[in-house]
């Protein structure tokens, strides 16, 4: 395989975003994040109540670990579970008072930690990173997750 500059780097862009995703989860555990893990579902939850087939799909995760997010969530008072008006069978799941302080709190952590983290980037810099990320996770969001990657045999 020839190693042009654009292989280069895409292996940094691999190699950074690892780096970059273990850092982020060791920093929520430093700065006493309560189960990280279940953050994402949180946020979703901001949009109003889901069932939880649905957080599954949208975190693009296994029902089973919804449901144990759920449960760990709903003991804490950050989630309740309510009958689904339309289907009476199911249960939608909504973000308590508590549960939205805790992604509010979260939220400013976040920015304030960016904010230092970026504090020596010109503004410009800063623009073209969020620009860049942002085509990022919108190529990752219409890349069909289901979808039968090509064969990476050999490459891996």
């Amino acid at each position: 395989m020839t190693d042009t500059p654009r292989d280069a780097a895409i292996a940094a862009i691999s190699d950074d975003l690892t780096r970059a995703i273990r850092r982020i989860g060791a920093l929520k555990q430093q700065y006493g994040v309560p189960d990280p893990a279940s953050l994402p579902l949180l946020f979703r939850l901001l949009d109003g109540p889901l069932r939880a087939t649905e957080l599954a799909e949208l975190l693009y995760v296994d029902l089973s670990v919804v449901s144990r997010q759920i449960a760990s969530l709903s003991d804490r008072g950050l989630v309740v579970k309510t009958r689904d008006a339309d289907d009476r069978r199911a249960f939608r799941v909504e973000i308590t008072e508590a549960g939205r302080s805790l992604v509010s709190d979260v939220a400013c952590i976040r920015q304030r930690f960016l904010e230092g983290l970026l504090d020596e980037w010109d503004t410009e810099d800063v623009t073209r990173f969020a620009d860049y990320l942002h085509r990022l996770t919108q190529a990752l969001d219409s890349h069909h997750i289901g979808a039968q990657p090509r064969s990476l045999a050999g490459e891996i």
